[in-house]
């Protein structure tokens, strides 16, 4: 029986030929096996081969949301893992990953917006998010080798956390603007919430109306 499972790119290695037989759209070199084409590796009776996909590809571009998680944060910038977007028979590839300039913000409202401090004065420096968090953000330039996200829209920001004490899932806490808390330890952090925070059906409306 066939088996179709990840999309693969021109020259990605797709297995080694100890274990499989190199079949359509692939090529050998030194015992590997690479996709010739950009499609999704298919594995029947030992062989292994490339089929292009059905649906049109396309790269993440400047004005789309999109969703990944913060895989590095060194203080002045964070690094984003992007997901691939699948949607009315186009595949958005993340074929690079994305950063954040990160900025000094104050509280934030339910909706994730800065309320700085109380008349006016300065609140303490809040993290927008942090490694681990899974987010929602816009692409606002895909001119560079990183695609440049945005977290000012309402529904950027924080969509899902585990507690980093105990691994529970955190939630926004009703009786305080721009914190997360933990339903198992009750340990709470502050962050930028999308207003979709644990909202799947509303995230994926919003990604995939391209």
């Amino acid at each position: 029986m066939e088996q179709q499972t990840k999309l693969v790119m021109p020259g990605d290695a797709i297995g080694v030929e100890e274990e499989y037989i190199a079949s359509d759209n692939t090529y050998t070199d030194e015992g590997s096996i690479y996709s010739s084409i950009v499609g999704y590796v298919a594995i029947d009776s030992g062989k292994i081969s490339v089929h292009s996909p059905r649906s049109e590809i396309k790269r993440m571009h400047q004005g789309m949301f999109v969703v990944g998680t913060i895989t590095d944060d060194v203080g002045s910038v964070m690094f984003v893992k992007l997901d691939n977007i699948k949607t009315n028979g186009r595949d958005y590839l993340a074929l690079r990953d994305g950063k954040i300039i990160a900025e000094k913000r104050g509280r934030f409202d339910r909706g994730g917006r800065d309320m700085g401090g109380r008349g006016g004065r300065p609140m303490p420096e809040r993290k927008a998010a942090t490694i681990g968090d899974v987010i929602l953000a816009r692409v606002i330039d895909d001119k560079e080798d990183l695609l440049l996200l945005g977290l000012r829209d309402r529904e950027c920001g924080v969509i899902y956390k585990s507690c980093e004490e105990c691994g529970g899932q955190m939630n926004p806490d009703k009786n305080a603007i721009g914190v997360l808390v933990c339903g198992e330890c009750e340990h709470k952090e502050y962050r930028k919430i999308s207003s979709l925070y644990n909202d799947p059906n509303g995230i994926e409306k919003l990604v995939t109306s391209i």
